[in-house]
């Protein structure tokens, strides 16, 4: 007897503690618990830290950076999407050229990282939970239509937001700033009716987000590009009471991180350079049968080098630069080059430093580094002041490898990348 009640004791109290860890969506409870008369500020939410705020009403903008691989929003207030058309179009800049194949390098280790985690909904579950946050927002109609205080209004919606995407991570592991985005792209694996319902919620949902003098466009992660461009019209509709309009406004952005790849020619100079090497004839002067004097030259020559530790070499240089978005003015990068010294004797120079980057469109750039490359020095067992037979320097020299110094400048090619939407 003991015994089943203790079973049955313990199978209450882990049923219990089963069902309260039981993720539940509760929309309603949240709405009873809102004060009415709260004084919450209508329309800026704090949990954008990356966004463009417009307020129709007062003309006024403000402009965050957006930051490479986070999601941003265009947020526009004191509009009415059931009164007015509302047209965005978002254009990347890439400014530069960028190396093709490294760009397919990084979008392919970009691919291949989402691939090995995708985020895996289960479809059956997600129709319930889809059902049942349907029918909580129709409940909440009647909250939205008597509610007396734009303040309130802008807390529900807020809080309601906060609750669909806490469920949602919690239940579909879907990252709570791509539930939407997240819940289109399921749709493709519905058919038939379950898909045009699915359909019809995910939009009630985004609906309810958008109502109430407000619109917000979404960019779900930022691409790795120098700068966004938003063309913005807002036009009121036939019979609306606005006479507002907004005719292809556009609002530039600029982001910040991700890695950016850069091509700039340029010029370079370096203590890289061949020994000087002169060979000067020996002469010695004797007295003539005449009594006069006599030049007489041996048949020897002695080798005279030149200093050559300056930065004497000028030559020119395509250079690759790889450098985190820190700003889009200045910026520091590593820097990689190959070049030819301009001389009589043209050689090959391969470049290594550091760059500093400065400007938007049109960049200039000034490096330091290290400059590798053959050069000719003395061979072993001469130097400067000895005297040979050969009358070719060349007869003297040999080619070796070394590691210089280098100085440089260059400027990228303002050819920039453009995608529209």
């Amino acid at each position: 007897m003991l015994k089943a009640i203790s079973l049955l004791f313990t199978t209450l109290l882990f049923g219990t503690i089963s069902q309260a860890q039981t993720p539940v969506l509760d929309l309603n409870s949240i709405a009873d618990g809102i004060d009415k008369n709260s004084k919450q500020p209508c329309g800026t939410c704090p949990d954008w830290p990356y966004k463009v705020e417009y307020n129709r009403l007062n003309n006024k903008m403000i402009k965050v950076k957006m930051k490479v691989g986070e999601p941003y929003v265009l947020n526009l207030y004191n509009v009415d999407p059931s009164q007015d058309s509302i047209l965005i179009r978002d254009t990347t800049f890439l400014f530069n050229t960028e190396p093709s194949a490294l760009n397919n390098i990084l979008n392919g280790a970009k691919l291949a990282a989402a691939k090995a985690s995708p985020v895996v909904i289960d479809s059956v579950k997600l129709s319930a939970d889809l059902d049942s946050l349907s029918a909580q927002l129709t409940r909440l109609e009647p909250y939205l239509n008597n509610a007396s205080t734009c303040n309130y209004v802008c807390l529900l919606k807020r809080e309601i937001k906060k609750e669909v995407e806490r469920y949602f991570s919690t239940t579909h592991g879907i990252p709570p700033a791509l539930i939407l985005p997240a819940l289109k792209e399921v749709l493709a694996s519905f058919v038939g009716s379950d898909k045009e319902t699915a359909e019809k919620i995910i939009y009630q949902y985004a609906n309810f987000l958008d109502r109430f003098s407000d619109f917000s466009y979404y960019i779900p992660q930022v691409q790795n590009v120098d700068r966004y461009v938003f063309t913005l019209s807002i036009i009121p509709k036939v019979g609306a009471s606005s006479n507002r309009t907004v005719d292809k406004q556009p609002i530039e952005v600029s982001t910040v991180g991700g890695v950016k790849f850069d091509l700039s020619p340029g010029f370079f100079v370096t203590n890289l350079s061949d020994a000087k090497i002169n060979l000067r004839p020996d002469s010695s002067v004797i007295r003539n049968s005449y009594g006069g004097d006599s030049i007489v030259y041996n048949r020897r020559n002695q080798i005279t080098q030149e200093d050559t530790k300056g930065f004497s070499d000028l030559g020119f240089a395509g250079f690759l630069h790889i450098y985190p978005r820190l700003s889009d003015i200045i910026n520091g990068s590593f820097s990689l080059g190959v070049g030819t010294t301009i001389s009589n004797k043209p050689k090959p120079r391969y470049l290594a430093g550091i760059n500093l980057i400065v400007g938007v469109k049109q960049r200039f750039s000034i490096g330091a580094g290290f400059a590798a490359g053959n050069v000719e020095v003395l061979q072993q067992g001469y130097a400067s002041g000895d005297f040979i037979s050969s009358s070719k320097p060349e007869s003297i020299t040999t080619t070796t490898f070394k590691i210089k110094h280098y100085l440089a400048v260059s400027y990228n090619i303002p050819l920039g990348k453009v995608s529209e939407k």
